[in-house]
């Protein structure tokens, strides 16, 4: 697994996860070499995160036209 040089924690600001980091421009520099990427497992959304996208989208409609709450609206049960 590459390394980060132990001087970089000196200049990186916080929250960054290295190891998640190092995975994704690992994962990045297989595809834009030509590699299939990895598949993604099945995802179901958070219902509290989903009512939040839509009570936002909700709000917004009223600003801007492009937004539409009602293609944000929670579903039960659905996967992504």
């Amino acid at each position: 697994m590459p390394t980060v040089s132990p001087f970089a924690h000196d200049h990186m600001q916080g929250g960054y996860n290295l190891e998640s980091i190092s995975k994704s421009a690992l994962a990045v520099t297989k595809v834009l070499l030509g590699e299939a990427p990895d598949e993604l497992p099945s995802l179901k959304a958070n219902e509290a995160a989903t009512e939040t996208v839509w009570l936002v989208a909700r709000e917004q409609s009223k600003y801007w036209r492009s937004v539409d709450p009602k293609t944000c609206e929670p579903q039960e049960g659905v996967s992504f």
